[in-house]
């Protein structure tokens, strides 16, 4: 293969992984961009959304259970009457634990700081820490607290507690009444949104502190930037919508949703890692089908452009009228007829210039086309009587050159006068007229030093003095 074919097929290679592979990463990072727009535009508030309403609904009803409680006119009623029979409140607690399939219930007297329990066992309230929750309850001006505490029972379970403030009809302040429920079918909504969504969902408080997750996550922090998820929710406290928080450097987003009344927060997190892999994946099949079409395009474009080549450099190489070669290849067969003698292979070759006697009258009295006729005729005839090996060449009108590799002067001029003998007795077909021709030439032969240009000189004074001396003879040049 040439070194320009090399260049060249080079160079559309550069051409076609450069082309490919920028499509592939601009597809790569405009598929990637999209899949982060409709993250945070569409996806995680929808998700959001549909965690939120079912979150709400179900921590909804245990406040619902408290507040019917806290209102219970009978319960107020025998508060009044001083709390006689404790049995009274303990069967009222049983039923509203066994109809709402609470984890607990419970009611604090503010006059006699009595708590009372289901199982009827009662204890009274200090002014430790152990009861801060009560003290908390009772000082807030919402109408409830929740809080969250670990199951005595079972350390792995956690509830959370309603705490109701119970009001008389003027407004005075009668105790605290609430239920406890378990949070695992809060963990199970946050679960199933992690196996649909492959989200991580949290409730945490106003200081970002995660109260609760799905037993799915492993480690409740393994994603999330704590400074990214304060500041959203600082946000959300004078924001009426949820909040986006985007982390460019991670390509990582945290939503965060206020559930109410409850002063908890839902947090989504989610980052482009599984959807990178993805477009990763894409990139790389793009790529490797790249490379193969690349490579597929290159063997097309060799196949097709070597019989082109091929063609063009016959036609740089031959003359179109006679079929013979032309000037240009004559030099390089000349220089490649140096080589073989330089390298031994045999040592010396001649050079025939041979002309149409008389070409101009033939061109004046059957015209040009006929003229045309006569060199290809001449061509034609050179080609039959030499061999493989040897070179004819169109020299320039109606001259022809041969090279004869392995050939001395004297065994050049016999195959010249056979040629020219030969061509002599030709009878030449022109629009139905028979047409002679004869030829003339000069021999000469090559010996190593001998400059190319100065040695066909040479061959044309000799071709000079045939034609001076009556023509359609050869004559050898001098040395």
């Amino acid at each position: 293969m040439s070194i320009s074919k090399i260049k060249l097929l080079s160079i559309f290679a550069i051409l076609l992984i450069c082309s490919f592979s920028t499509t592939s990463f601009l597809s790569y990072y405009s598929a990637r961009n999209s899949l982060f727009e409709k993250l945070h535009s569409k996806t995680l508030p929808l998700a959001a959304d549909k965690l939120h309403l079912s979150l709400k609904q179900e921590i909804s009803f245990p406040i619902t259970v408290a507040k019917q409680m806290a209102n219970n006119i009978y319960v107020q009623d025998w508060l009044r009457n001083g709390e006689e029979d404790p049995k009274d409140i303990e069967r009222y607690l049983q039923k509203i634990q066994f109809h709402n399939e609470t984890f607990t219930s419970y009611y604090i007297s503010d006059k006699t700081k009595r708590y009372y329990h289901p199982n009827g066992d009662f204890r009274v309230i200090d002014q430790g820490n152990d009861d801060h929750w009560y003290h908390e309850a009772k000082a807030s001006k919402a109408n409830y607290v929740l809080s969250i505490d670990q199951d005595e029972m079972n350390k792995n379970k956690w509830v959370v507690f309603v705490n109701y403030r119970s009001l008389d009809q003027k407004g005075a302040f009668l105790g605290i009444t609430g239920v406890g429920v378990h949070l695992q079918s809060l963990q199970k909504h946050l679960d199933e949104h992690y196996e649909t969504y492959k989200m991580k969902a949290y409730i945490v408080n106003k200081s970002g502190e995660v109260l609760f997750f799905g037993e799915s996550i492993q480690d409740s922090t393994l994603f999330m930037n704590p400074k990214m998820l304060q500041l959203s929710i600082e946000k959300l406290k004078y924001a009426n919508s949820p909040i986006i928080q985007i982390n460019d450097e991670q390509s990582e987003l945290v939503f965060v949703q206020s559930l109410g009344d409850f002063g908890w927060y839902l947090v989504l997190e989610d980052t482009m890692d599984r959807f990178d892999e993805v477009t990763k994946k894409a990139l790389i099949l793009n790529v490797s089908s790249s490379i193969i079409i690349t490579i597929l395009v290159l063997i097309i474009g060799y196949s097709a452009f070597s019989p082109y080549e091929q063609s063009l450099k016959k036609m740089a190489m031959i003359d179109p009228l006679s079929n013979a070669l032309n000037r240009r290849a004559f030099h390089r067969f000349y220089q490649d007829a140096i080589s073989s003698i330089e390298r031994g292979l045999y040592e010396r070759f001649s050079i025939v210039l041979l002309d149409i006697d008389k070409f101009k009258d033939v061109n004046d009295y059957y015209g040009h086309l006929a003229g045309d006729n006569v060199i290809k005729g001449v061509s034609n005839k050179l080609h039959t009587m030499l061999r493989k090996s040897d070179v004819v060449c169109r020299w320039g009108g109606e001259e022809f050159i041969l090279l004869l590799p392995n050939c001395d002067a004297l065994r050049a001029k016999m195959i010249a006068e056979k040629i020219r003998s030969a061509i002599e007795y030709e009878v030449f077909s022109i629009d139905g007229n028979k047409v002679k021709i004869t030829i003339s030439g000069g021999v000469i032969d090559f010996k190593l030093g001998d400059d190319e240009s100065i040695l066909i000189e040479k061959a044309d004074r000799a071709l000079y003095r045939a034609k001076e001396t009556g023509r359609n003879k050869i004559i050898l040049a001098e040395s």
